[in-house]
């Protein structure tokens, strides 16, 4: 076969892959447009359908409105007739209604000759009032001398019917509807079809009942059984191929209608041919255009291959055939062509030029090699090579730099250029490179230069090529590193405190002796253990929480007092500071951690704790001291309190009474003494519990205006007062009042000339009430020991005129008790300022306080009991003179019997707490109950000031008054008491009256 038929058959088979890629182009076209044909089938009948639907929703919607209304449910079948009349106009033309009861009879129609007609047979209704549902009914036949309107229309109506329930939900008949066919197709047949589609309303019993366009004949019948047995059970929509009416092949979108038209379905279909002749057409046309292209193309091919092949081909025949004959003047003439076989031509012509190229080519080799010369010239390395009869055959000017020659070495033997080194290292090395075929590197000491070198040396067959670099820094560079760990490792071990070294797990890498004397163990003990397992296990969660937070990069360090375990079992206390320590090689970093000894600063804070618990001991023991004396003390001063109040009314002469109330006055402040003894002791024994509430500032600041202005105003002082309005705080008003006074008290005391201001403004949410004076002030070296008890500034000889020395620690204790902050500054010699923060709240209304009568008794019977016999007198004496009428008794015992001998029942009992024999006054109070009844007033006058007399009065549900107490409190607490009695028996009236 000759290359131009080659060719023809190979331009031949390229055009076949084109010609079946076309072809299967217009099949996959093909496919598309009947794939969207089918689309647009079933699209078309989901309009349809949805019309449909949205109709039959709308005649549901009317059912169920006129089954709700009054008239139609609960009304008569005349007032429901009016009732469809007035509705009839309204309604849509295609829909008759009917309402009809349980007996399944039309009480009312929209057509009034439907009245009384019966309906049980019909499914609807059946369907409606026996399954309370909304339900449809079998296709209705026009009556007799009705006719179809069209050809393409089926005669009839389909029922549908809704229940009527009464109001408690049962079914009492049905409103039914009969929807016109005729009317329904009449509206599909309004809806545009493009050419060749069909629209077909079909019911479930096969029946056709509308078809559009029109066929005649059609209507009415059933549809045929081949094929259209799928249309009859569609449940779902769905799209088939089936054979038209007119035996075409046609495609059929088919969609089954809900909302209440279940058993109706609308089908639109298309002609398949119809469809598809455009599709077909198109592609018989391509095929035709396809085979003359592929004509035409071998036609081209044929042409072109004579002209540009077998013409060429021949003239290099001959043109090869005169140089074997040895012509070299021979051409091709092909010079000019830009084809393959032009190409070939040039070749040809060219080979005489192949001698020149080649000298061109190995001149070009020689520029490469100087080339390679230069780069190894200008390397950092120095370059020399040797051949096998150890010549140097090149040298590079670093090389010569590094070993120090100041002339050319190439050409002369290695033992006259470098006599000293025959013996040396080098020589060896490179003797073993040449013997061998192995790279050999080495570093050596060059003492000529006094340098040191890293040497690499390439054997080959024609000798040696030597790398070498000058490596004396970097040499000294690591002799330096090392030094420098042997000095870390001597600190290390030599440190006063123990170091150690752990990776991420805990597992000790390095520790040094001290650590290990810390722990008692051996070094190669401790290198096989964690951390974890000689802490104390006690301690181990709070270093784990620090050491997770140092590992994730919360904090760069920690510091953590635990104890470490010695292997027989002993704690030792120490205190580790741990930090992380990156590894230089990247890896995980190091934990790094310094250990301190501290077990003798643990036993000196124990020694110190125990110290300070001594001392609290020594401090409570004081005040239980100062307890004791103060009751000591109470008992004659109360007697005093009582003999002063009733030789009062026995006094007339004015000298006298003055005489009387000086005393008072000494009194006064003997009580106010001791007083301040017993706050300390109540506030040391934790007796007072804080009673917070909300108040407001007006009432503490009011109270100090009124108690110290007269007597800032005695001594001549300037007094302001300046208010926060009714701004409200949250305290116990009594303690907070009294740290206030006290406050106030100082400052009057000490202040001889100037003024005092008790001020209050808000500062956050907090009140400051500041006490500010122009008195003595006090020294910066007292600031902190006037809180102490007994400590007094400018008092050396212990003035009594002057206090205690005890009203700034009762401030002490009530701002602790209080928790509220009390600050002080002061300038010696020119004043000082105390202020106390108040926590804000919301105020509480004010409640006004009841006056105290005068002293009247009426003649009540008051039981005494006391062992003291002064104070029993003095007791007998007020209460006599008040008007009570007295039963007095030292003892429990005594009491009771006095109280037998008579048939009065006491109004009142006061009592003291301690009594003869161990006895306790509330015992009295117990056994007097016990005999006249629960609601007995009764009050403990004592002067015991400890929390048990406190706590056992309570429980007892009696009051407490520490003497010394004066008359006029002891007659207000009296009051107090009765009035309380009275409001509970006034409350306890209305229940015994029910009762």
């Amino acid at each position: 076969m000759s290359l131009l038929h080659r060719l023809l058959l190979l331009v031949f088979l390229a055009l076949i892959p084109a010609a079946v890629i076309e072809i299967d182009n217009e099949l996959q076209l093909r496919a598309s447009r009947e794939d969207e044909a089918r689309q647009t089938v079933l699209r078309l009948a989901h309009l349809f359908a949805a019309e449909q639907e949205r109709m039959m929703a709308g005649v549901r919607q009317l059912l169920v409105a006129i089954a709700h209304t009054p008239v139609v449910r609960d009304g008569a079948p005349r007032d429901c007739q009016d009732y469809l009349e007035e509705l009839r106009p309204g309604l849509p033309p295609y829909l008759r209604l009917q309402i009809s009861g349980p007996e399944r009879v039309v009480r009312c129609a929209t057509e009034a000759s439907a009245v009384g007609l019966p309906v049980a047979g019909r499914s609807d209704i059946d369907g409606a009032i026996r399954h309370d549902r909304f339900s449809i009914g079998e296709l209705v036949p026009p009556p007799a001398g009705e006719r179809a309107t069209s050809s393409s229309v089926a005669p009839g109506a389909l029922p549908v019917a809704e229940p009527i329930r009464e109001t408690g939900g049962t079914v009492i008949g049905a409103v039914g509807a009969m929807i016109d066919l005729g009317w329904l197709a009449r509206t599909l047949a309004g809806r545009p079809l493009e050419q060749n589609f069909a629209l077909l309303l079909f019911h479930r019993d096969g029946t056709i009942l509308a078809r559009f366009p029109e066929r005649p004949g059609l209507v009415g019948r059933h549809l045929p059984p081949n094929g259209y047995d799928a249309l009859l059970n569609l449940r779902a929509p769905a799209i088939l191929d089936l054979r038209g009416f007119d035996g075409h092949p046609r495609i059929v979108g088919a969609v089954p209608l809900g909302e209440g038209l279940d058993g109706l379905g609308v089908a639109v279909s298309v002609d398949r041919q119809a469809v598809l002749a455009p599709i077909e057409r198109a592609m018989l046309r391509a095929l035709g255009v396809i085979g003359g292209v592929m004509l035409l193309t071998l036609l081209a091919a044929w042409w072109s291959a004579d002209r540009f092949l077998r013409r060429p081909a021949y003239a290099l025949i001959a043109a090869a055939r005169r140089w074997s004959e040895g012509d070299l003047s021979a051409r091709t003439g092909l010079a000019d062509g830009r084809s393959e076989v032009g190409m070939l031509g040039r070749a040809f012509d060219s080979m005489a030029e192949a001698l020149e190229r080649q000298a061109r080519d190995q001149k070009e080799a020689n520029a490469l090699a100087h080339k390679a010369a230069s780069v190894l010239s200008s390397t950092t390395d120095g370059v020399f090579e040797i051949d096998r009869a150890w010549r140097i055959t090149f040298m590079n000017d670093r090389a010569r730099d590094l070993v120090g020659a100041v002339e050319d070495l190439t050409g002369r033997r290695m033992r006259d250029a470098f006599a000293d080194s025959i013996h040396s290292v080098f020589a060896m090395n490179f003797r073993r490179a040449l013997a061998g075929t192995e790279v050999v590197s080495f570093e050596a000491f060059y003492p000529p230069k006094q340098a040191w070198y890293a040497v690499r040396a390439f054997p080959s067959r024609k000798g040696l090529a030597v790398f070498f670099q000058d490596v004396t820094d970097l040499r000294r560079a690591e002799a330096a590193r090392r030094r420098s760990e042997a000095r870390f490792r001597a600190v290390f071990e030599l440190a006063a405190v123990g170091i150690e070294r752990l990776d991420r797990d805990g597992r000790y890498l390095d520790v040094n002796a001290t650590l290990c004397s810390i722990l008692g163990c051996k070094r190669e003990e401790l290198l096989e253990l964690t951390d974890a397992a000689v802490t104390d296990p006690a301690d181990r969660a709070r270093e784990e929480v620090l050491l997770t937070h140092l590992t994730s990069g919360v904090i760069p360090s920690y510091a953590i007092e635990k104890r470490y375990l010695r292997p027989s079992g002993e704690p030792v206390w120490v205190r580790v500071t741990s930090s992380l320590s990156p590894n230089a090689d990247g890896e995980e970093p190091d934990r790094i951690s310094i250990v301190e000894d501290i077990s003798e600063r643990k036993v000196i804070e124990a020694e110190l704790h125990a110290a300070k618990e001594e001392a609290e001991r020594a401090n409570l023991g004081k005040s239980k001291f100062l307890a004791a004396a103060s009751h000591d003390l109470r008992q004659p001063l109360q007697s005093l309190f009582f003999f002063s109040a009733a030789l009062a009314r026995h006094i007339a002469d004015d000298r006298a009474r003055e005489l009387l109330h000086r005393m008072d006055q000494g009194l006064d402040a003997l009580k106010g003494l001791l007083d301040s003894l017993l706050d300390v002791s109540r506030l040391d024994s934790g007796v007072i519990v804080p009673e917070l509430e909300s108040f407001p500032s007006s009432e503490i600041m009011d109270v100090i205006d009124a108690a110290y202005a007269p007597l800032a105003a005695e001594k001549a002082l300037g007094w302001r007062v300046e208010g926060c309005g009714e701004r409200a705080v949250r305290s116990d008003r009594t303690l907070l009042t009294r740290l206030v006074r006290n406050l106030v008290d100082n400052a009057l005391r000490y202040t001889q000339a100037g003024m005092i201001r008790v001020r209050c403004r808000v500062e956050g949410d907090r009140l400051a009430i500041e006490v500010q004076d122009t008195g003595i002030g006090i020294p910066d070296e007292h600031l902190e020991r006037i809180f102490e008890e007994f400590h007094q500034v400018g008092n050396p000889e212990r003035d009594r005129t002057q206090g205690l020395g005890l009203g700034l620690a009762i401030v002490r204790r009530l701002s602790h008790l209080l928790d509220h902050p009390v600050e002080v500054r002061s300038v010696h010699g020119r004043g000082s300022a105390f202020r106390v923060l108040v926590p804000l709240a919301e105020p509480k209304p004010a409640v006004a306080e009841t006056p105290v009568a005068a002293p009247d008794g009426r003649g009540r019977l008051a039981v005494l009991v006391d062992d003291d016999a002064v104070v029993l007198l003095g007791l007998r004496t007020v209460l006599t003179e008040w008007g009570y009428r007295v039963l007095a008794a030292d003892s429990a015992d005594q009491a009771m019997e006095r109280l037998a001998a008579q048939n009065e029942r006491p109004d009142i009992l006061i009592a003291d707490y301690r009594l003869r024999e161990g006895r306790v006054g509330t015992e009295v109070v117990r056994r007097v109950r016990e005999r006249y009844g629960a609601d007995l007033p009764a009050v403990i006058l004592t002067g015991e000031t400890g929390a048990d007399a406190l706590l056992d009065a309570a429980a007892h549900q009696v009051p407490v008054i520490h003497k010394p107490v004066t008359p006029r409190q002891l007659w207000a607490e009296v009051e107090r008491l009765f009035d309380a009695g009275d409001g509970a028996r006034d409350s306890a009236r209305p229940m015994a009256a029910r009762a």
